[in-house]
């Protein structure tokens, strides 16, 4: 079982592995969707799959920051370090309120035997997470355009 689940876990980094840069995010965001949605269809498993998904869209939001505060004037920039820096707070309290609700709504639960329901809770909290980081990359490629 252990063998198992060690090779769906590398499936899953290899599928959500995409970095996405401010060039061809789009294009990325298109790929990790896409994703996910075979994730879905071939694991049926929506916790690892939206695990998957809310990771490489966390660690592609602090890509394309990057990418994009290289293209910004110093002016730009500095406002965008702020606001950057207001959104990793709001980020961890955002991220951390799924845990508590989860918690609250399971407080018995056992992390290595979770029943249906409380997978589920899991997967829909990291879903949320994966839109809100969603989200703020289409932020930061608005910034380009003006």
């Amino acid at each position: 079982m252990k063998n198992r689940k060690t090779f769906f876990c590398a499936i899953l980094f290899i599928l959500f592995g995409i970095k996405c840069y401010a060039q061809d995010v789009l294009q990325c965001l298109e790929l990790n969707d896409k994703d996910l949605v075979k994730c879905l269809e071939v694991y049926n498993d929506s916790l690892a799959c939206y695990d998957g998904y809310f990771r490489a869209l966390d660690d592609n939001v602090t890509q394309v920051y990057i990418e994009v505060r290289k293209k910004l004037p110093a002016a730009k920039q500095e406002k965008l370090d702020a606001g950057q820096g207001e959104w990793q707070q709001k980020k961890h309290v955002y991220y951390g309120m799924n845990y508590i609700n989860f918690r609250k709504k399971f407080p018995e639960a056992d992390f290595n035997n979770l029943r249906p329901a409380e997978k589920k809770q899991l997967a829909d909290g990291y879903r949320e997470s994966a839109l809100y980081a969603r989200r703020r990359i289409i932020y930061l490629l608005s910034l380009i355009d003006k």
